[in-house]
């Protein structure tokens, strides 16, 4: 394969997660994906500009005594591709190791290393950790999307998880060349779901491009109510405290949800459950919605209920 403008063929570095391993623990890649996303709040600043700048955009600056300095003196161009480009795809290139991992737990690849593994994707969805864990790792992933050429990007996913036989971009005899592991392949299908799903991220996530914290409230309550109601503790619970104690999560709260008061006969909660007007709207926020419940939730039989949820919703069941 080669990259988009005739450049000269690109091949991804190669890397195997499920033989070498990878970390949860990137707090150098955080704390960058975190000024970053504070950065892209800024009106008119262009996301792909955070890292990567022609010649043309950086210019030249000025030393104290006011003379005029090339800012690209003394720099030298990348081996290969773009100036920027190559350090972009370093970056992207341990967040995207996580993902891999993370869907290689899910299949059943790491069950020999017993639960400690579950345990820790378990943590990295969860809500004491999303917030300042995947959806920065995702923002990474955004930012090279967004400046890497598509191809070089969807390629570099693409091989990490380990799928590029299994999508046929890899030629051989007949088209998939014979595997040394033939118990590999059982994994594949539920590795490239976790895969797709992520490239639906990639597009379709807001949480840390600019969307304001009461649109990023309704996206947390409303894919949390679409699987079942939720009692008050539960929904804070699971969102993250920077939405929790927001001082429109309440506020948002009234207006996507309806409150069903405790039963007198039975000792449980009183519990709020998602507005038909809500869910019934349709259209692609439906879609957005059912990416990020899968996004925050381990176990995808979540989306199957909030899908259940909807069709049901949308028959008048």
């Amino acid at each position: 394969w080669g990259v988009p403008g005739g450049g000269e063929a690109w091949q991804p570095r190669k890397y195997s997660v499920l033989e070498t391993g990878a970390t949860l623990h990137l707090p150098l890649h955080r704390f960058v994906g975190f000024f970053a996303s504070l950065l892209s709040r800024v009106p008119g600043t262009a996301l792909p500009h955070l890292f990567v700048s022609p010649p043309e955009v950086v210019g030249t600056v000025r030393t104290a005594s006011g003379e005029s300095l090339d800012a690209m003196e003394g720099l030298e161009e990348p081996q290969a591709g773009p100036w920027g480009e190559d350090l972009v795809e370093a970056m992207v290139e341990h967040p995207l190791r996580v993902q891999v991992l993370l869907a290689q737990i899910r299949a059943g690849q790491w069950r020999l290393n017993g639960e400690t593994m579950v345990r820790r994707a378990w943590f990295y969805r969860s809500s004491y950790f999303y917030d300042l864990g995947f959806d920065l790792d995702l923002f990474l992933l955004q930012i090279g999307a967004a400046t890497l050429p598509p191809d070089r990007m969807v390629l570099l996913v693409v091989a990490r998880f380990g799928l590029l036989h299994y999508f046929g971009l890899l030629s051989g005899p007949g088209g998939r060349p014979a595997r040394g592991e033939p118990e590999v392949e059982e994994y594949e299908a539920s590795v490239a779901e976790d895969m797709l799903v992520l490239l639906a991220a990639v597009v379709c996530e807001r949480a840390r491009l600019g969307r304001p914290d009461r649109e990023c409230i309704r996206d947390e309550l409303v894919s949390r109510l679409a699987v079942r109601p939720h009692s008050h503790s539960q929904l804070t619970e699971s969102i993250c405290r920077r939405w929790h104690e927001h001082p429109d999560f309440e506020p948002v709260l009234e207006e996507v949800a309806v409150y069903d008061p405790p039963r007198p006969d039975r000792m449980e909660q009183g519990k709020y459950r998602l507005r038909d007007s809500v869910w019934g709207n349709g259209g692609a926020r439906r879609e957005e919605t059912l990416v990020h419940l899968l996004v925050r939730a381990f176990n995808h039989a979540d989306y199957d209920a909030a899908l259940a949820s909807g069709l049901d919703t949308a028959s008048g069941g």
